[in-house]
């Protein structure tokens, strides 16, 4: 999937959120309300009669568990591959940001100039875009 910039820098930026959503969406296949038959005529039911086996499908079959839990897979693993200075800036710009900190402020409290600041932002979105094509396409 093609994704711009501001997109990625807010797939980032929302990372908290998006674990916590991906614990709901785990947390709803994993127990279902209601398992629906919709065999209506008679017979034996297309049901799969293990339930843990039911759960490990709907789990393994979902789009949009999967699809979150690549976003965050790409995340940790772009953060992973960062020199500490710039997991540092990941956390303060990105992840942990308080919206009323501007950018000249994160840079000062990193010690960093904020031409620098936006240096290593763009390089942690294509670092990320990148590990997210490999998600995407394994």
């Amino acid at each position: 999937m093609q994704y711009t910039d501001d997109e990625l820098e807010i797939m980032i930026s929302n990372y908290r959120q998006l674990r916590s959503q991906l614990k709901n969406i785990r947390e709803s296949i994993m127990v279902p309300h209601v398992i629906q038959d919709t065999n209506i005529g008679g017979g034996s039911s297309g049901f799969i009669s293990n339930p843990t086996e039911m759960t490990a499908l709907r789990l393994a079959e979902d789009d949009t568990l999967n699809d979150i839990k690549n976003i965050g897979l790409a995340i940790e693993n772009t953060y992973a591959l960062l020199p500490k200075d710039k997991q540092k800036m990941m956390m303060l710009y990105f992840i942990d940001r308080d919206p009323n900190i501007k950018e000249i402020e994160v840079a000062a409290r990193l010690f960093i100039d904020r031409t620098t600041l936006w240096r290593w932002k763009n390089q942690i979105i294509k670092m990320y875009k990148l590990e997210l094509k490999k998600l995407d396409n394994a």
